[in-house]
């Protein structure tokens, strides 16, 4: 079948066509052809020493300066491209590494050998692609974008969340509430999420006021007056509110109850209460006043209201209105 290496020439031949295929080669190559000119399959029996360094060469001239060389060494296997008898390509496979190598000397190297699998690139600008779409680009090696205008990205993560330590952001941010917030607000926590508040300056941060005017009050039927949703937190809740009895001439009001408090919607907090009986008559108006102050707190994001409660009897045709201001500061913060 063949001799061993330092006894050239080896004889070689195709093991499934058994003798249908045979050469002779020696260290220029090859010397004969058996009967298949084009020695498409052709396996070289022989022994070769490890002290030796031995390459198998293998040339394919398609045309005037342009070819296929594949070379096996020992423990080393390259293929190149020339291109008008330019190097297109060298694909390279070492005991390290599988490097690809364009025209210009630009590399992909995956290394298989290094503690760690990793992917090298020799040049800054690298993009990666799923199909048509670009998942990763790098112009220079120290930016890196991620997807495109056409993807959407998502981090999936354990329960130890994503890590980031450093973050330039370009664009909106969104709430739990798909909200991007407005100019001056702060992204605050809810207890089970985040929501955009307005924030103000130092220690205390005024959160939200809300305010009515010349609103018809019902004897008996309570008047309420709500903030908008706001984040967990303890607030200082103001709740002022000034009554208009305007009584018709001829037809008296009698007034027995003024009440006013504050609620986070299960608690009521700093009720003001009056329960002087007043007449009111002859046709001109009369103002009262009531205030009621209390800390409410929020454990998880909800509203905090104001409720003002007036009885009185009499008075037909006469009119009860009331002007209100509800102010939630967050405190403590």
């Amino acid at each position: 079948m063949a001799s061993a290496y330092n006894d050239l020439p080896i004889q070689v031949k195709d093991l499934a066509l058994g003798s249908a295929l045979q050469g002779t080669l020696d260290q220029y190559g090859f010397i004969s052809n058996g009967k298949n000119a084009d020695n498409e399959s052709i396996v070289i029996l022989g022994q070769i020493p490890g002290v030796q360094k031995v390459m198998l060469k293998f040339v394919e001239t398609v045309s005037a300066g342009n070819s296929f060389l594949s070379e096996l060494f020992s423990r080393e296997f390259s293929i190149q491209k020339m291109v008008s008898s330019v190097q297109s390509y060298i694909f390279r496979v070492t005991e390290d590494a599988l490097t690809w190598t364009d025209t210009n000397g630009d590399s992909t190297t995956l290394n298989l050998n290094k503690g760690a699998t990793q992917l090298a690139f020799s040049k800054a600008s690298v993009n990666i692609f799923s199909g048509e779409n670009l998942m990763v680009a790098s112009q220079d090696s120290t930016h890196m974008s991620v997807g495109n205008l056409n993807q959407s990205l998502a981090l999936n993560s354990s329960s130890d969340g994503v890590s980031v330590g450093r973050l330039n952001l370009t664009g909106q941010i969104y709430d739990g509430g798909m909200s991007e917030g407005s100019a001056g607000q702060v992204l605050a926590s809810t207890g089970s999420g985040v929501q955009w508040v307005t924030n103000g300056s130092g220690a205390v941060n005024s959160v939200d006021t809300n305010s009515a005017t010349g609103v018809a009050v019902e004897s008996g039927v309570p008047l309420q007056l709500a903030s908008a949703t706001l984040p967990a937190g303890s607030y200082l809740v103001n709740y002022s509110v000034s009554l208009i009895f305007s009584p018709v001439s001829g037809a008296g009001m009698q007034e027995s109850l003024m009440e006013s408090f504050v609620t986070d919607g299960f608690l009521t907090s700093g009720r003001s209460k009056d329960i002087t009986v007043r007449n009111i008559a002859g046709g001109t108006s009369v103002t009262y006043y009531l205030q009621s102050s209390a800390v409410v707190v929020l454990g998880s994001q909800g509203t905090t209201s104001g409720f003002v409660t007036v009885n009185w009897v009499g008075g037909l045709g006469g009119t009860v209105t009331a002007s209100a201001t509800l102010t939630s500061i967050l405190v403590g913060v």
